[in-house]
């Protein structure tokens, strides 16, 4: 069994999201501290494997990473 990487999560994270509206700067910021609230409670539970969680992590990491692509575009 191929042990994933963070690149390849990533990519498929991107797929997942093809055509997905992402939220403006100002929107992922005020969002974001609820979002990690809802993922460390999850983690808290004890039901989270790390794959869930790394797959969590890395669909914040290509939405954060494309709301800069998208900055640096209009800038």
């Amino acid at each position: 069994m191929e042990i994933p990487t963070t690149e390849a999560l990533i990519a498929d994270a991107r797929a997942n999201r093809a055509g997905t509206d992402y939220p403006t700067p100002r929107q992922l910021i005020e969002n974001l501290p609820v979002v990690l609230r809802g993922l460390c409670d999850y983690i808290l539970t004890g039901e989270a494997t790390a794959y869930a969680v790394a797959r969590a992590l890395v669909s914040l990491i290509e939405v954060i990473e494309q709301v800069q692509r998208d900055a640096s575009r209009t800038h």
